[in-house]
């Protein structure tokens, strides 16, 4: 049994929240501000609104207190609050995880909570494809771009963000099978008509402006400098060469 906080970073003067769950609620709020202020927060929205309003502009607010027996009733707890005001939060629930689908013990106080669940969550999921949808465009817009690309700059001018970044990678990509399952994943996706029309336009348009391609040849031209990524380009093509060949073979 462990006394759970259900928490909300909330702006202000829209009201918009960021809301999580935790057993110690002042290191927990002391720890999404030291993210925060140093841009490297995992809740892109919430970071893009820190940096657009200021810290000023945000309270932490405690929303509910309860005795939480297992994880699953945890996360109900969680998962109850950020339906009704977590704006920021870019989670999207699964009805078919094992939270919605483990039993509770028939004394546990979440029974209510997780019974709403089970029926709130499609409607959540549905409002977060719609703001995703929101999202997608905006990011793929002028506007968007030129934001992420700022974003991108400050963490690599950042040391300790870029360590952080630099590790998230290396876990990702030691896990067994990681870059297999990506290609899988991906090789559809770029084999697509769609993409290779955009990826020719791209190239037109870097090729067409002499500082842009002089640019492009500088730093494909580092990539043979460094032994390792030789060596993996090196494996890619003998694939990439091994499965043309052997899809035309009669």
């Amino acid at each position: 049994m462990e006394t759970v906080t259900a928490y909300a970073i909330r702006h202000k003067e829209s009201g918009n929240g960021y809301v999580g769950a935790t057993i110690k609620p002042k290191n927990r709020w002391k720890s999404h501000r030291a993210k925060l202020r140093k841009g490297g927060h995992h809740c892109h929205y919430l970071q893009a609104a820190w940096d657009k309003y200021g810290e000023d502009a945000f309270e932490f607010l405690i929303l509910e207190v309860m005795d939480c027996e297992t994880k699953p009733h945890r996360t109900a707890l969680e998962l109850k609050w950020i339906f009704f005001c977590g704006q920021y939060n870019s989670l999207i629930p699964d009805p078919n995880l094992s939270y919605f689908t483990m039993p509770p013990s028939d004394t546990s106080p979440d029974l209510a909570i997780l019974a709403m669940m089970r029926a709130k969550v499609p409607g959540y999921a549905l409002y977060l494809k719609k703001r995703g949808e929101v999202v997608t465009e905006f990011v793929q817009s002028v506007d968007g771009r030129a934001n992420m690309a700022a974003h991108a700059k400050r963490r690599w001018a950042d040391p300790e963000l870029r360590k952080a970044f630099e590790r998230g990678l290396e876990r990702r990509w030691s896990k067994p099978n990681a870059r297999a399952e990506f290609s899988q994943k991906m090789t559809p996706i770029l084999q697509s008509e769609a993409i290779r029309d955009a990826h020719t336009k791209d190239l037109k348009e870097i090729w067409s402006d002499p500082e842009r391609s002089a640019k492009y040849r500088a730093a494909r031209a580092n990539q043979w400098d460094d032994p390792e990524r030789r060596k993996l380009q090196s494996e890619k093509l003998k694939a990439a060469w091994a499965r043309r060949k052997a899809s035309q073979l009669p």
